[in-house]
């Protein structure tokens, strides 16, 4: 799962760029982004909601009541508050984390230049495995155990940092994008 993260990070945040510097627009990338998942989703979701409405026959979700959850792609969060779900909805996880990804870079590289994104990435590269530890700590603490061994493997910020990586490492110079970048454009 890490090394999906590391490689949608460096081509989410290329197409971003090449859409920017393009003077294309963040919805069209939402607006692709939604169609490519967003039917899949809802639909694994609704049968699994019709299951459990004709009495779970199959078992795959005895007492589950966080639709909305992950309906709003935010089932990552409702592990990390509640703990290990059935694995019918547990393994959204990762797709809660992309969909979060996809909701705020865009305004980031919208935003930024090519530098202060470079700085927002390696500043979310440090913040996450600081609030990692931080997060342990009060686990500890506190003997919160879903927390600890679920929620931490499952938080934004726990695989946020794989995103960023992989976009300080690999960020296109800027003559990549660049209108008349193309050898044979060149005089």
């Amino acid at each position: 799962m890490d090394l999906f993260f590391v490689i949608s990070g460096f081509l989410i945040t290329s197409i971003l760029i090449r859409l920017r510097d393009g003077g294309g627009s963040s919805w069209v990338f939402w607006g692709r982004r939604g169609l490519r998942i967003l039917p899949l989703a809802m639909l694994y979701l609704l049968v699994l909601f019709v299951l459990t409405w004709l009495g779970d026959p199959l078992k795959l979700l005895p007492h589950f009541e966080g639709w909305a959850w992950y309906a709003f792609y935010l089932g990552n969060i409702h592990i990390a508050i509640y703990g290990w779900q059935p694995l019918a909805v547990m393994i959204l996880w990762s797709l809660a984390i992309e969909e979060q990804f996809y909701l705020v870079w865009p305004l980031l590289v919208r935003a930024c230049g090519r530098h202060r994104l470079l700085w927002w990435s390696g500043g979310l590269m440090v913040v996450a495995p600081v609030t990692r530890a931080i997060t342990l700590s009060a686990a500890d603490t506190q003997q919160h155990i879903p927390l600890r061994s679920v929620g931490l493997t499952r938080s934004p910020l726990a695989r946020l940092w794989r995103l960023y990586s992989a976009i300080t490492i690999g960020m296109p110079k800027p003559s990549v994008y660049a209108k008349d970048s193309h050898p044979s454009r060149r005089s």
